[in-house]
């Protein structure tokens, strides 16, 4: 797990540093601070910005589409390994876990 866990971190920045170069998220106030607020979606439709970007999609940095899709197929990558781990290992270490846990405690007679 540790070494999953450092293998998306780096994913992560990956994934990061290439929406930096595609995506400009110099906002308006009104925009970040409803996202700041972690206000409900009703309220952030409410902003400009948001039918903006409904209108003409969201402001990029960069009209290079091979650049987009190398973007889109990095957080496909990560969507795919972070299921996996949720729907298959994760289940399969906590399974593990319990009855580590189990034999623990039967062998040393513990609560």
């Amino acid at each position: 797990m540790d070494l999953d866990y450092t293998g998306d971190v780096e994913q992560l920045r990956k994934i990061t540093e290439l929406r930096n170069q595609l995506c400009n998220q110099n906002y308006p106030y009104e925009f970040r601070k409803a996202f700041e607020k972690k206000q409900t979606r009703d309220s952030i439709m409410k902003t400009d910005t948001y039918w903006e970007m409904v209108k003409n999609g969201p402001p990029l940095l960069t009209s290079n589409i091979h650049d987009i899709h190398i973007y889109a197929n990095e957080i496909i990558t990560i969507g795919s390994m972070l299921q996996t781990r949720s729907e298959a290992e994760l289940p399969d270490l906590i399974e593990i876990a319990e009855k580590l846990i189990g034999f623990l405690k039967s062998e040393y007679h513990l609560k």
